[in-house]
């Protein structure tokens, strides 16, 4: 699981184009009013792109179906605005990456890394 915490507007969802671009996905968009976009890469696995931007509370997230997706234990899930749930509630048996943006004064960006 990658997390992705940081302002709106500080390139989460560019980042997470850039990256399965790197994978053979030729084109990521946001998924802020679908929730969740599923993506192939070239290698078959399969990656969830969530966005909890819209969700307010846990029983938003829970009537979502949010942590139904987690069945699909062999998919990568990269989670826009992780910091809108309790990490701890994540899969046990997943790994968990949570990258912080900061934007810096000149307009470039800062990334913190925290693994769990």
């Amino acid at each position: 699981i990658l997390g992705l915490i940081g302002d709106l507007g500080f390139g989460k969802t560019t980042l997470v184009s850039e990256l399965l671009s790197l994978h053979g996905c030729q084109v990521a968009s946001s998924p802020t009013f679908s929730l969740v976009n599923r993506y192939q890469l070239n290698n078959g696995l399969s990656v969830y792109h969530i966005d909890l931007y819209r969700l307010k509370n846990a029983e938003e997230i829970d009537a979502a179906g949010f942590w139904d997706l987690f069945s699909d234990e062999e998919a990568f899930f990269i989670i826009e605005w992780l910091d809108r749930i309790d990490v701890e509630s994540l899969p046990l048996n997943f790994k968990k990456i949570i990258v912080n943006i900061k934007k810096n004064p000149d307009s470039t960006r800062s990334y913190f890394i925290n693994s769990l």
